[in-house]
């Protein structure tokens, strides 16, 4: 995610005195429904996916803001916020994902699928869609867990906190160490709503944890430079796997679940493509 934060951090100083920006954060628009979500995401850290869709196309298109700054934006309030899901959501109604296929918020639509609860809705509904002319490479990954699984401490971050039914769960490991990465880590600074939330979700985990006899504790991200070796259930795109990358944080060698395992090699050429090998995963995944 290096290069999209060194995009967000430039876009960021750009706009942060743009009225237009500053008007859309606070809900402060001519665009009624645009407004109800601002607050809706703010106030419940939640929209529909359908919401969500409708929000991003009007903030790039209509108010012709950085599609970088929304997902951010997203990524601050969101209870579920998950940084690969959302960039490439974004990406996409931007019409820089699937090149030149992009997603024109209507009039009709949003009438149609709230019940008519906004009149007046003034939109763009014919731009044309972003464009991007980089390209990034496929990366290939083996996703190779070690032969032998013991003994070690266990490193989960929370994105990962349901360790009673990961692949795992039956391994003897020495210690599981809960990790929070805090604000002061992170580019995107998270509201104190998900930050609290953050929080919980980690003391749960460790309760149940402890309820069955697991030693178990919670540390700081910044911490984990100083454990002896360790296992870590693989945390996946975003700002965690970045810290560990941006620090060669080397006594860490994660461990993967059969779904990246047997999904991995197919997701090359876009969602449908991927959809006709679901069976075989799923087949792969039970066996």
């Amino acid at each position: 995610m290096g290069r999209l934060f060194n995009r967000l951090k430039k876009v960021k100083e750009e706009f942060k005195d743009d009225k237009n920006y500053l008007n859309a954060i606070e809900g402060n628009t001519e665009i009624e429904c645009f407004n109800a979500w601002v607050n809706e995401l703010k106030n419940y850290n939640y929209l529909h996916n359908h919401t969500r869709m409708w929000f991003a196309s009007i903030w790039i298109f209509t108010l012709e803001l950085p599609w970088q700054l929304g997902a951010e934006f997203f990524m601050q309030h969101l209870l579920d916020g998950d940084t690969a899901s959302n960039t490439l959501g974004w990406r996409w109604v931007a019409g820089i994902q699937t090149k030149g296929k992009h997603y024109l918020a209507s009039e009709w639509n949003i009438k149609k699928f709230t019940n008519n609860r906004f009149q007046n809705i003034k939109l763009n509904e014919n731009a044309p869609p972003k464009i991007n002319d980089k390209n990034y490479t496929i990366l290939h990954k083996t996703f190779e867990n070690p032969v032998d699984i013991e003994s070690k401490n266990l490193l989960i971050f929370e994105n990962n906190l349901a360790f009673e039914i990961t692949d795992f769960v039956n391994n003897k490991f020495k210690k599981i160490i809960l990790v929070s990465n805090n604000n002061e880590n992170k580019i995107i600074k998270l509201s104190e709503n998900v930050v609290n939330f953050k929080a919980s979700l980690l003391e749960d985990q460790k309760k149940r944890l402890q309820e069955k006899s697991i030693d178990c504790e919670v540390i700081n991200i910044h911490e984990i430079k100083n454990l002896e070796s360790s296992y870590c259930l693989y945390p996946t795109v975003g700002e965690n796997l970045d810290y560990i990358n941006q620090n060669s944080i080397k006594n860490i060698n994660f461990l993967y679940r059969k779904l990246d395992q047997n999904s991995w090699k197919f997701c090359n050429k876009g969602f449908f493509n991927f959809k006709n090998y679901i069976p075989k995963i799923v087949e792969n995944l039970i066996n």
